[in-house]
């Protein structure tokens, strides 16, 4: 079981990837904006966060930059789902991910 931090602000893939964890055993916090993030994740310590393309003044890829300058050993996702089959290419980039392999890069 691994501790996930998803952070989306479309609040259907926020639902949808929190329930698909979840029913998997997971321990998930879902969060649909990015501020206060920094604290979430130095209280939570997820093993893995997940970004989606953020709107709402945020951009996805800055915050992954800002988060491995500060902490570079925590694997950072970022996706983009188009349509529901990129879900299961997702799950298998978040195991990938969770092996230590922090650097793969998913494009959907």
């Amino acid at each position: 079981m691994a501790t996930f931090l998803i952070v989306d602000d479309q609040h259907v893939l926020l639902d949808l990837m929190t329930k698909a964890l979840q029913d998997e055993d997971h321990n998930v916090t879902a969060v649909n904006s990015a501020v206060g993030i920094k604290r979430q994740i130095d209280a939570m310590k997820p093993d893995l966060v997940l970004l989606g393309r953020l709107a709402n003044g945020f951009n996805s890829f800055d915050l992954l930059l800002e988060l491995k300058m500060q902490r570079p050993k925590l694997p950072v996702l970022v996706y983009a789902l188009q349509k529901m089959s990129d879900l299961d290419r997702l799950k298998q980039s978040m195991a990938y991910a969770l092996q230590g392999n922090y650097h793969h890069y998913l494009a959907v």
